[in-house]
């Protein structure tokens, strides 16, 4: 099993977090608050992307950029800024934040060993095993799932191997023009990482 996170803001959409018209609705329609000074406490986004907090009247307007578009809860009418909820309890929303540790990396023909968290290519070791961030790349186990966070990452091809499912997420782009092989070696009922043992 593989989970690649693909942090692209025109992908909002495909994740059913960003509906455009009722961002922009929300936009046309909240009470107008000057750029540098509140006339009012309010939160409210003030463009598809823009969040602005007012915390009173008279009190300068703090904005924020949101990555994943700013949202309007529809319920309590609340704006805030979209995250993406990952699901299957292995990856949190706090692996994407951004974090200065973690590399950009390009992967050629890689081998991806979940157990010991090596990561080796045409080139070398890329990463070398051990928990927590070597190399610029973070590995954790959790479960039966190996986490591996990049900065960003470039996949031109990789095998994963180990018992474990493997997820590669990055709060940059995750690229993979090439192919991911997931598949066991087929031997001794090994189903491969995150597999099972087969009958």
């Amino acid at each position: 099993m593989v989970l690649a996170l693909l942090l692209v803001g025109g992908c909002r959409q495909v994740f059913g977090i960003h509906d455009p018209a009722a961002s922009d609705a929300a936009a046309r329609d909240a009470p107008h608050l000057d750029a540098a000074v509140c006339s009012m406490a309010a939160v409210q986004c003030i463009g598809p992307d823009v969040l602005q907090t007012c915390s009173a009247a008279g009190a300068p307007a703090v904005t924020e950029s949101c990555t994943w578009g700013c949202l309007e809860d529809p319920t309590s009418k609340r704006a805030h800024c979209g995250e993406l909820q990952p699901a299957g309890g292995a990856v949190t929303a706090a692996d994407l934040d951004d974090t200065p540790a973690l590399a950009s990396v390009v992967l050629h023909d890689a081998t991806i060993d979940g157990t010991s968290g090596t990561i080796t290519d045409g080139n070398g070791v890329v990463r070398s095993a051990g928990l927590g961030v070597v190399d610029g790349i973070d590995y954790e186990l959790r479960g039966q799932v190996a986490v591996f966070r990049f900065g960003a990452v470039v996949i031109s091809g990789a095998t994963l191997t180990g018992p474990y499912a493997i997820a590669l997420v990055a709060p940059g782009q995750i690229n993979v023009p090439g192919v991911i092989d997931a598949q066991g070696p087929c031997t001794d009922k090994n189903g491969g990482p995150g597999g099972g043992a087969g009958g």
